[in-house]
C-alpha cells in the first residue's frame, strides 16, 4: 500500500504573495512561516488538508504525509488500487494540478499483516538488512518497532497496532504487522515511477511490490522460539550456544563432553526453533498484494 509520501508541483505565486497574513490560495489558508531574522520576512506558507501538511513557496507547491490517511482517515485498514486513484483523483481536483505535473520526492509502499500475537513479539526475528542492523523505532521512549536504515531508503517492521494506540489513541481488534520500504531520495525510486500519474498505472505498482519483495528475500532473519515446553537447564544451554565461545572452550577443556553438548544442543534447537516464519510472511504479503493490486 503506498502511505507517506512528498510530492512538489511548480506553480506561479499568488499576487499577494509575501504579505504577513493568511494567504487564500484556491480556498485553501495558509498561514505564513518567516525567516528566522526577527522581522516579518516570509519563508513560505503551510497548511493541513485532511492530514496532508501543505507547502507553499514563491515557485512550488509541496504535499506530504499519508495519502492512506487523506482518503480513509487512517491508515491501518486496506488501502487498494482502486482506492488509491481515487485519492490521486482527488488531490488533483482539490489543488487544480494534473498527475503528471506532481513530482515524487518520497515514497512508502509496505503492506499490513494480521497477525496471531502482538506485532511486537515478532521484531526480534530481523536481524540486519545488508549488514545493517535493525534498531529500535521509538514513541514517547517506548519501542514499537525497528528499523534498518540506508542513505536512500530504509527498510520498517513495527506493530502497527500498538502505534495506533501511541499515536491516535485507538485500540484495534486486531493484532497487526506492518512492514514497509521508505524511499527518502527520488533517485532510488524504481525505474519508472517519477510523477504521481505514475502511481495510477497498475504496470508501475506491480514494479514497486517486486522491488519490495527484492528488499524482503535479503533480511536476514531468526527463527522463531517455542519455550513452552522447556526447563531451566535446557534455557541455559541453548542461550550459552549462542555464544560462538562457549563450544570452543568447552571442546578445549574436554572434547569429549564438548561432542555431547553440541548433540544436545542440536536437539533442544530441532524442539524450540519453529522455521518457516520467511515463508509464511511473504506468501502473507504475496496474498495480500493480490487482494489490494489484481482484484
Amino acid at each position: 500500500m503506498i502511505d507517506c509520501i512528498c510530492i512538489e508541483a511548480q506553480i506561479n505565486p499568488p499576487e499577494n504573495y509575501g504579505e504577513p497574513t493568511i494567504l487564500d490560495w484556491k480556498g485553501f489558508n495558509l498561514r505564513p512561516k518567516f525567516l528566522p531574522t526577527g522581522e516579518l520576512v516570509v519563508k513560505d506558507y503551510e497548511c493541513q488538508v485532511d492530514g496532508l501538511r501543505v507547502l507553499l513557496n514563491r515557485h512550488s507547491i509541496q504535499l506530504s504525509n499519508s495519502l492512506h490517511k487523506f482518503y480513509h482517515g487512517n491508515n491501518y485498514c486496506d488501502f487498494t488500487y482502486s482506492q488509491l486513484v481515487k485519492c490521486i483523483d482527488e488531490i488533483c481536483r482539490r489543488f487544480g494540478i494534473e498527475a503528471d505535473a506532481w513530482q515524487i520526492k518520497k515514497l512508502e509502499f509496505g503492506f499490513n499483516i494480521d497477525v496471531d500475537k502482538k506485532g511486537l513479539d515478532y521484531l526480534s526475528l530481523f536481524l540486519s538488512y545488508k549488514s545493517k542492523n535493525f534498531h529500535p523505532m521509538l514513541h514517547g521512549g517506548r519501542t514499537y518497532g525497528k528499523k534498518s536504515s540506508l542513505t536512500e531508503y530504509a527498510v520498517k517492521v513495527y506493530d502497527k497496532a500498538l502505534q495506533v494506540r501511541f499515536k491516535d489513541k485507538i485500540k484495534l481488534e486486531n493484532e497487526i504487522l506492518r512492514i514497509e520500504v521508505h524511499y527518502s531520495c527520488r533517485r532510488k525510486l524504481p525505474k519508472g515511477i517519477v510523477t504521481l500519474s505514475d502511481l495510477t498505472k497498475q504496470n508501475n505498482i506491480t514494479t514497486l511490490w517486486k522491488s519490495f519483495m527484492e528488499i524482503l528475500s535479503i533480511i536476514e532473519f531468526q527463527e522463531e522460539k517455542d519455550f513452552s515446553k522447556s526447563t531451566f537447564e535446557e534455557r541455559v544451554l541453548f542461550y550459552a550456544s549462542t555464544n560462538s565461545e562457549y563450544l570452543k572452550n568447552e571442546k578445549e577443556i574436554d572434547k569429549k563432553a564438548a561432542l555431547i553438548t553440541n548433540s544436545k544442543i542440536k536437539q533442544l534447537k530441532a524442539r524450540f526453533l519453529k522455521t518457516g516464519f520467511r515463508e509464511k510472511l511473504l506468501k502473507d504479503i504475496g496474498g495480500k498484494y493480490l487482494t489490494l493490486f489484481c482484484t
